[in-house]
């Protein structure tokens, strides 16, 4: 794994200290304790989507600043090995394997052990709460959300990196993709070139869409598709690192495209146009219904082209692939500075789709256009 855990604990401290900061602004708490849909957040380093939570919860302690993790069998190894500053205590109700670490019968019995002699406890997400003791536990669930949201300096880094590298591995595929290439064999070979370039994966399941399929928005690759040398190609990809994810979509276009495809071109037009109109207003404090609705309204002047618009217009990235804020409509809330978004407006006609997506960072009085690669690439 590349870095050193000194490197882990630094940004997990960084974390730490902005959850103090913001929860006791609120609250006269002296202990946080967060649920398992927040151990990934606090371990990225160690945590997969598709494997689960890293710990049943984690405690930190504002007063002496310990950090404890909560932790099955099965998760404590991880935390242990790579937090060495982190007190994992693990939850073992038979008592069936010795690790070396406090063992608890429930999450109660170690919540109250890490809790010790707290008496105002603020939570967030499903935690255990402990009853007939004198804790006093506060939900401040909304104050976490918003120090998630607004990324720190560390976090921003890793995914710059995650987006240089799928950016990079996708120009160094482009030249090989041949005629007779499944979306399989195209999506293999972008994540073959994400790993080989140091990303640590592909962030999701790489979408490649060819021709018709494109106009899937959630299209998963398969081997019956085939590129015939004059189809559009969608990919939606991104590589992790550390941790952080990118998420970007970029068009595919042959010199000689079929004609079947003939209005790709004014279609991609509008949807680019749509973007930069979102990019216009994107900034800190705006709703991000409204940013959803700027670019919107772009391809309903298009002819009508946001009746063929079928979903958000963005999402937070980082840990997750998909994280607050939304840009959508139905997501109230505002966009704060220190947010990474997506812009990713798609349509979607009968022989085609069209989704380009940029990767962007909320900053002082605006945003920055974090992704470089060209939206259209030529084949």
């Amino acid at each position: 794994m590349k870095g050193d855990t000194s490197d882990f604990m630094t940004l997990l401290k960084e974390k730490a200290s902005a959850l103090y900061e913001a929860v006791t602004h609120v609250v006269d708490a002296s202990a946080l304790v967060l649920g398992s849909e927040y151990s990934g957040y606090i371990f990225p380093e160690v945590y997969d989507p598709s494997m689960g939570a890293v710990a049943n919860a984690v405690v930190i302690d504002f007063e002496s600043d310990a950090i404890y993790a909560i932790c099955n069998p099965l998760q404590a190894p991880a935390v242990q090995d790579n937090y060495p500053n982190v007190k994992v205590l693990v939850i073992d109700p038979l008592e069936r394997v010795d690790i070396g670490l406090p063992t608890f019968k429930s999450d109660v019995d170690a919540l109250m052990n890490a809790v010790g002699s707290h008496r105002i406890v603020a939570y967030a997400g499903k935690v255990p709460q402990p009853r007939g003791t004198e804790v006093t536990m506060i939900g401040v669930e909304p104050i976490v959300r918003i120090v998630r949201m607004q990324k720190l300096d560390e976090e921003v880094k890793r995914i710059k990196i995650a987006i240089e590298i799928a950016e990079n591995a996708l120009s160094n595929v482009l030249s090989e993709i041949a005629i007779g290439d499944s979306e399989v064999d195209i999506a293999r070979k972008i994540v073959n070139e994400i790993l080989k370039l140091g990303g640590d994966g592909e962030a999701f399941k790489t979408i490649v869409a060819i021709g018709k399929a494109s106009r899937e928005p959630h299209h998963v690759p398969s081997r019956r598709y085939k590129f015939d040398g004059g189809e559009p190609i969608l990919v939606d990809f991104g590589a992790s690192f550390l941790g952080y994810r990118s998420d970007i979509t970029r068009m595919i276009v042959p010199k000689r495209v079929s004609d079947k495809y003939s209005d790709i071109t004014k279609v991609v037009e509008a949807v680019s146009r749509s973007i930069d109109e979102a990019l216009r207003h994107l900034k800190p404090g705006v709703e991000a219904k409204d940013v959803f609705e700027e670019a919107r309204r772009v391809l309903e002047i298009e002819g009508d082209l946001d009746k063929q618009f079928l979903h958000g217009l963005g999402h937070g990235i980082g840990v997750e692939v998909h994280e607050e804020p939304y840009l959508s409509p139905r997501w109230d809330g505002k966009v704060l500075e220190g947010c990474v978004v997506t812009i990713e407006p798609g349509i979607y006609l009968e022989d085609f789709g069209v989704r380009i997506e940029e990767d962007v960072l909320v900053s002082e009085g605006g945003c920055i256009k974090l992704t470089k690669l060209e939206r259209v690439l030529e084949l």
